[in-house]
């Protein structure tokens, strides 16, 4: 019997302890374990700068989590649809551009520095494109300035060549007006 009052005592103690620790969590009597960072690196701030002066009728987002992005098709549901949305929703996309008159996203920019996975990064972008998107990369090998990120994001976008760039943005235009998804490039 005295084992099973040592039991008794111990879960109500710990029960006790448990609630009291809750009460003082609520009440604001100690902060959980965390701590503010960085949201960009440096590099990843310098070239957000380069970026915005590249694309000047862009709106640049930083640091964009795919879940924000991107849903499973219609066709997919119950379990398999939360999975598969998990599967990525917390992966970040480094930049995101947005056509500032329209909202539509233009591109999504991968600045490739040291903790880019090649087979990961193909994956995602197979993912994005899969959603309609266009993804830009920024290879590592190549410390990103005005000059280099301009001429990869504007040749991307066909920005070199005005023509090319003002049809596409009509052709974006036509889309939405006809009710089609706005994410999807000519």
């Amino acid at each position: 019997m005295t084992g099973l009052r040592t039991l008794a005592l111990s879960a109500l103690a710990g029960g006790a302890l448990f609630c009291a620790w809750q009460i003082a969590g609520l009440l604001g009597l100690f902060a959980p374990p965390v701590r503010a960072r960085r949201l960009m690196t440096d590099m990843e701030r310098r070239t957000i700068g380069f970026l915005e002066r590249a694309v000047p009728n862009a709106r640049v987002h930083a640091q964009v989590s795919m879940g924000a992005l991107i849903d499973p098709r219609g066709s997919i549901a119950g379990q398999a649809r939360r999975r598969l949305f998990f599967s990525y929703a917390s992966k970040r996309i480094d930049y995101v551009l947005e056509d500032r008159r329209t909202g539509h996203i233009i591109a999504l920019v991968e600045l490739d520095d040291w903790t880019h996975n090649p087979l990961a990064d193909r994956q995602r972008d197979r993912l994005t494109a899969a959603a309609g998107y266009l993804t830009i990369r920024l290879p590592a090998s190549e410390r990103p300035t005005f000059a280099s990120v301009s001429a990869r994001v504007r040749g991307a976008l066909g920005m070199d060549d005005p023509y090319l760039f003002t049809h596409a943005r009509t052709a974006d235009m036509r889309s939405a007006q006809r009710g089609e998804p706005d994410h999807e490039r000519v």
